[in-house]
């Protein structure tokens, strides 16, 4: 199975305004609300899908933590034991196991003292992950991100997603950052056309991702900057 093929139209109209409210607060820093919409899961915490959820919520926060120098511990732990949770329903398996990936490497680089668990748990989820969704676009964003793949360039990760447009319509998360990450790249190799293209695709996607805002600044700064050196 390549990928999950789920319909946003079979998931509930809450779980996707959820899910909508998650992925603002990430694109914007918002971590409030973040943690605000995962505590509203807490009604249907049964429901495979909403526990998928308060994991992605969980994953974010400590994303949002970990990049201000605050303790993330008690978000990762919690990204984990939700995505396990969710894990043991067929129908969310394979995205769960994506987050437990995640949130397992994130943790094992944040807390030395337990890497060992905490690689062990990456270790099997990924072992798990890749058997039920290799080509799942989220799970080569995560290699490459989160584990240092070195056999996942940004490239291929803005591949996969793009074929899996119109396939894989929930979840749908992670394709605006492996563009940012592909204007970064182009950025630093000094490609400022190529940055400039990656990053209109980023914001057609999350128009309020402040990170590529701040990005585009920078580029549209050294844009003026060299048109002023070749007058």
């Amino acid at each position: 199975m390549a990928c999950v093929t789920v319909s946003a139209a079979e998931i509930p109209a809450g779980l996707r305004d959820a899910a909508a409210r998650i992925d603002y607060g990430w694109y914007t820093g918002d971590r409030g609300l973040i943690l605000a919409a995962r505590e509203g899961l807490e009604g249907s915490a049964r429901e495979p899908w909403s526990q998928y959820l308060r994991a992605y919520a969980a994953y974010r926060a400590g994303q949002i933590e970990l990049a201000r120098g605050v303790e993330a511990g008690e978000s990762l732990a919690s990204c984990a034991a939700d995505a396990e949770s969710a894990a043991a329903n067929e129908a969310v398996a394979a995205e769960a196991n994506v987050l437990i990936v995640a949130c397992s490497a994130m943790a094992a680089a944040a807390e030395p003292l337990r890497a060992v668990w905490h690689q062990r748990r990456l270790r099997q989820g990924i072992e798990q992950a890749e058997a039920l969704a290799a080509g799942n676009p989220r799970l080569l964003l995560v290699r490459q991100q989160h584990l240092a793949d070195a056999t996942v360039t940004v490239e291929a990760v803005v591949s996969s997603f793009r074929d899996s447009r119109g396939r894989n319509a929930f979840p749908d998360w992670g394709e605006a950052e492996a563009l940012l990450l592909l204007s970064e790249q182009r950025l630093a190799a000094g490609d400022l056309r190529g940055a400039r293209d990656a990053l209109e695709e980023t914001l057609l996607i999350a128009p309020d991702y402040t990170a590529a805002l701040e990005l585009q600044a920078r580029i549209g700064a050294l844009t003026a900057a060299n048109q002023i050196s070749t007058l």
